[in-house]
């Protein structure tokens, strides 16, 4: 009953915030009944479908990294032998999609899912490793648009750690949980 609710919720013609919290509910479940979801699978692989091609549609951007998220939660608790007819399709997809730059909710996505395929592919994941790191490393680079909740942006704390500014110390005791 459960799951047909939520594939009722994916329904396109329901509003986008409907459809991201019945994503999210489909990777909770898949979490709390592991292989169990397997009579789901082709429904929900038809269903995240949509969702993962490349397209301009305002909606299925805003819920591709949920789609993503929840595609990755799949690979985790399906089960190896059941996820891996799709590894390198899913491997191919995160790998193309981390390409965009201008996306961090959508890398940060593409990384849980290779988090996943790592436990599906194990080190056959190896080849695909130095674009994932690279790519990795450039995200942990990036100050572009990070705003930390003292209201300093990311460019001010880096000045701060290197000693020019005003408090010695102050954003790492004080800036994040404060």
């Amino acid at each position: 009953v459960l799951m047909q609710r939520l594939f009722e919720c994916m329904v396109p013609s329901n509003s986008v915030h409907l459809r991201e919290l019945a994503l999210s509910s489909i990777s909770a479940v898949a979490n709390a009944t592991k292989a169990n979801m397997l009579p789901y699978f082709p429904q929900l692989i038809e269903i995240l479908k949509m969702y993962l091609v490349k397209t301009e549609d305002e909606d299925i951007c805003t819920l591709r990294p949920a789609a993503i998220d929840t595609l990755a939660a799949l690979a985790r608790t399906i089960g190896k032998e059941n996820f891996l007819p799709l590894a390198v399709d899913t491997m191919n997809l995160g790998l193309n999609l981390i390409e965009d730059k201008n996306d961090p909710d959508l890398k940060r996505s593409c990384y849980n899912l290779f988090a996943a395929m790592a436990l599906v592919l194990n080190e056959q994941i190896g080849s695909a490793l130095e674009k994932i790191v690279s790519s990795m490393i450039d995200s942990v680079k990036s100050t572009e648009s990070i705003v930390l909740s003292n209201g300093k942006d990311s460019e001010d704390i880096i000045e701060d750690a290197d000693g020019d500014g005003d408090q010695e110390g102050s954003e790492c005791g004080h800036g994040f949980l404060a």
